[in-house]
């Protein structure tokens, strides 16, 4: 332990020899096993150490990131995300909500114990949110999207991303300038009822399509 004094004093209470570092103990035959209970930054490390020292290694394993999320947009669609937000307690945290309608906004954050915000300025400055959920109206999607991949945040967004291709690329093209996961809502391509119309059309069940109306 790099704290001397009590690695000394265990040491002296169970009869055996201490370290401030690995080095003594990776050189000792007598060592058959290492388990690793520092902190967390130090597992690698330590564990790459101790295999090449030809010991067996058991690291502690640190705890889930909760990933604070800020929630734009509280109609329908971001009701949907509040659902999903609140039964995923061990990896999701609500930091932030964000609406216009500033009484709503409100009256959520006091229900969830989270911020609010009628704009996304402060989510974006806030060093606690990792994710921005889109889910406001269509026309807000590529301007919100662009100023959150711009504050390195991770970004799942409603569709459409926007109304033009060149747009859409852009959002694309600074998601992987950044290294940034981006993705942009169709679940209904994995719907089965979905999958099974494209199945039909494939096999030609009502010939050559020329319209969809939905």
């Amino acid at each position: 332990d790099v704290d001397e004094p009590r690695a000394a004093r265990i040491a002296a209470d169970m009869g055996c020899q201490w370290s401030a570092s690995l080095e003594a103990p990776l050189a000792d035959p007598a060592v058959d096993i290492v388990i690793v209970a520092s902190t967390t930054d130090t597992h690698f490390s330590f564990i790459i150490q101790s295999l090449k020292a030809k010991k067996a290694s058991s690291a502690e394993q640190a705890p889930a990131k909760r990933f604070g999320i800020a929630l734009v947009g509280l109609g329908r669609s971001g009701h949907f995300h509040l659902t999903s937000i609140k039964s995923l307690p061990e990896v999701a945290r609500l930091a932030w909500v964000v609406d216009v309608d500033e009484p709503r906004a409100a009256h959520l954050a006091a229900e969830m114990g989270c911020q609010w915000s009628a704009s996304l300025e402060a989510p974006l400055a806030d060093p606690a949110v990792d994710i921005v959920i889109i889910a406001s109206t269509t026309d807000t999607h590529f301007s919100f999207i662009i100023q959150s991949l711009k504050a390195k945040k991770a970004v799942f967004a409603e569709k459409p991303i926007s109304h033009t291709v060149s747009e859409v690329q852009e959002a694309v093209d600074l998601a992987l300038e950044h290294n940034l996961p981006f993705v942009c809502g169709y679940q209904r391509r994995c719907d089965r009822n979905f999958v099974a119309l494209k199945r039909q059309l494939d096999m030609g069940a009502i010939g050559q399509l020329k319209v969809v109306k939905s």
